[in-house]
């Protein structure tokens, strides 16, 4: 009888082949699973990439539309004309880019971004950026209140946190443009042709005590967290970020001004009274306006605010632009000069100002900055304009010690200008 040889461990029958096949069925479900975690990983990083980068667009749309919305309130004014630096074009309502003729206080619209000179701001989800001025920053014939840095809302465009009871925006901080990131559309909105001006269909509520609704004209508006009903990003521009450097723009006018009578009458004009009722209006002023009516050289003072009707002369022509005198940001400024560079001799005067340890100064001024927390101006209180005691008794003070200041800390509003 012929002996059976045993099986061969490899082959197709035994044994080992199969527990061979059971592990290579199990090593390719393991690759295969692998594979479909990996693909699941490299999806939800792609998604959060994806996420990150709509964010970071948005992010930068925002910043740029604050900065172009600056740099126009910046340059706007000439030497004629009704524009004025400090105001805020009216949005845009009917998707042009361009700024509407009027708008109401805190009127909800797009960034006019064509008035603006700048590039379409355009957030992570292809939305334009929708924007709102408050009542006493628009254009004119929208607004006809003085823009300077005395004037402030007269309504609070107010925003709140998540909660809707936290103000972002208190005073000293208040809102003049709120701008924001409409992002995609959620829940009901609706952004076909015939729907894309409708404010509701961009903008929600939010908040987690009070609800607060973007989408109302002037508000009072949230910023918050995202959620399954609310993608609203929101950007503030207060006084803060803009005041400053006008006021840098209004001094370099009033340093060539001065530069410029003097070299035409070889004084510096005379400064009006501190509390000359004409120097504390808060009407917008004119080119028309009556002697009568307007803020006056007083020849008996040396210390007071900037004259908009100025003695011994007249201010040369074009020497300052008319917004300046419109807006009464003569009225804003503290200015004082030595007797020796005046046309006579007033009472109660050094023949120079000292600044430090300066004693041959001829002219100076300060710009204020802003009123502090709930400070209101105009007054007849140099305490309510400057910050530094040393500086603060030159309207009803007497000399030496009130024509002698001292350079405002970095710390200060106060910004102190000179000539020579």
């Amino acid at each position: 009888m012929k002996k059976r040889r045993n099986a061969s461990p490899h082959s197709f029958h035994g044994p080992g082949n199969l527990r061979y096949q059971k592990g290579s069925a199990l090593l390719i479900f393991v690759i295969l699973a692998g594979f479909g975690m990996l693909t699941v990983v490299l999806g939800a990083l792609d998604s959060r990439r994806i996420k990150i980068e709509r964010d970071n667009v948005t992010t930068r749309a925002l910043a740029q539309a604050k900065a172009a919305l600056i740099a126009y309130t910046l340059q706007r004014g000439s030497a004629a004309g009704t524009a004025r630096p400090g105001e805020f074009p009216c949005p845009d309502t009917n998707e042009d880019g361009n700024e509407e003729t009027s708008c109401t206080p805190g009127q909800l619209g797009r960034i006019p971004w064509k008035t603006l000179g700048a590039p379409e701001p355009i957030d992570g989800d292809g939305e334009t950026l929708w924007y709102a001025v408050v009542d006493r920053f628009r254009t004119r014939p929208s607004n006809n209140n003085p823009i300077n840095s005395d004037n402030k809302p007269s309504f609070l465009m107010s925003v709140y946190a998540a909660d809707g009871q936290t103000l972002l925006t208190p005073a000293g901080k208040e809102a003049v443009v709120v701008i924001f990131s409409p992002g995609a559309a959620i829940g009901s909105q609706t952004r076909i042709t015939g729907q894309r001006n409708n404010k509701t269909n961009y903008l929600e509520s939010a908040g987690t005590l009070t609800a607060r609704n973007n989408a109302t004209d002037s508000g009072p508006f949230i910023s918050a967290p995202k959620s399954s009903t609310f993608n609203d990003r929101v950007m503030i521009i207060t006084r803060s970020d803009f005041m400053p450097a006008l006021e840098k723009r209004v001094a370099a006018e009033l340093l060539s001004a001065l530069q410029a009578y003097k070299l035409a009458n070889g004084v510096y004009p005379h400064p009006a009274s501190y509390n000359d009722a004409n120097c504390i209006l808060t009407t917008l002023a004119s080119s028309s306006d009556a002697v009568s009516s307007s803020c006056v050289s007083d020849t008996t003072k040396c210390r007071g605010r900037v004259p908009k009707m100025v003695q011994p002369a007249d201010w040369p022509a074009g020497a300052l632009p008319q917004w300046f005198l419109d807006n009464r940001w003569s009225d804003v400024i503290y200015y004082a000069v030595g007797t020796d560079f005046l046309s006579g001799a007033a009472a109660s005067c050094s023949p120079s100002l000292t600044i430090d340890s300066d004693t041959n100064v001829e002219v100076l001024f300060f710009t204020p900055g802003i009123p502090t927390g709930s400070n209101t101006r105009p007054k007849t209180t140099l305490t309510t304009y400057l910050e530094d005691s040393a500086n603060q008794d030159g309207w009803t003070g007497s000399p030496p010690s009130a024509d002698v200041y001292v350079t405002p800390s970095s710390s200060s509003n106060d910004k102190l200008y000179r000539l020579p």
